[in-house]
């Protein structure tokens, strides 16, 4: 089943957008070169979308934002850089096993911020959920979170988002066109990254070191 959040005052936090010291994502894969783990490319499904400096607007500035839908109809995704301080815990109190586990909600977009996304990561298909790219799937699954925590693989990983990110048909091409974006080869790395506050500043470094 789908689970629709109507979020109780707990959940209206500001997101916690404080930069951590830890080591830079680039840095903690050294076989792996800057040019090639951010290459740009076009927009489509399972890309990054990271917007540039110009971008201001509060809602998407500093983000890096995973492309989960492109097409004739527009555009969905969800911003994987923008951590809350709302344990999962708290907003799903029935489920016993995410009473231990150190898991934080976070914020996936301005719209339809009652819904809550699961991004997981598994080497096996995962049931009720989409493949975007590599080894990720996207699913509002009650039974995909369970499985994530009950049965939880070291190589497996999930992260739950509040919300996503939309645009109507054209508007999206016209935001890129205008300067607000960069398109980038999504990773899984990135997205299940330890440090998802330096991801934004991780991707532009690399791509300035392009131009060198």
């Amino acid at each position: 089943m789908k689970w629709f959040l109507f979020f109780s005052s707990i959940l209206f936090v500001s997101p916690s957008f404080t930069t951590n010291n830890g080591e830079s994502l680039v840095n903690r894969q050294p076989q792996i070169s800057a040019h090639n783990l951010y290459r740009e490319t076009d927009l489509a499904q399972g890309v990054f979308l990271v917007a540039s400096e110009k971008l201001l607007d509060p809602n998407f500035r500093e983000t890096v934002i995973l492309i989960l839908d492109y097409g004739r109809n527009g555009a969905r995704g969800i911003i994987i850089n923008r951590k809350t301080e709302v344990d999962l815990a708290r907003v799903f109190q029935d489920v016993k096993t995410l009473q231990d586990a150190n898991e934080t909600l976070f914020l996936g977009g301005p719209v339809a911020m009652n819904q809550v996304y699961l991004l997981a990561r598994s080497n096996e298909k995962i049931e009720n959920s989409t493949n975007i790219v590599e080894n990720v799937y996207i699913s509002s699954s009650y039974d995909v979170l369970s499985l994530m925590i009950e049965g939880k693989k070291p190589e497996n990983a999930f992260r739950a988002y509040s919300g996503f990110a939309g645009w109507a048909p054209g508007q999206l091409e016209n935001e890129i066109h205008r300067g607000d974006w960069r398109i980038v080869r999504a990773n899984t790395s990135a997205i299940f990254d330890e440090n998802p506050d330096t991801i934004w500043s991780d991707i532009m470094a690399a791509l300035s070191r392009q131009w060198i």
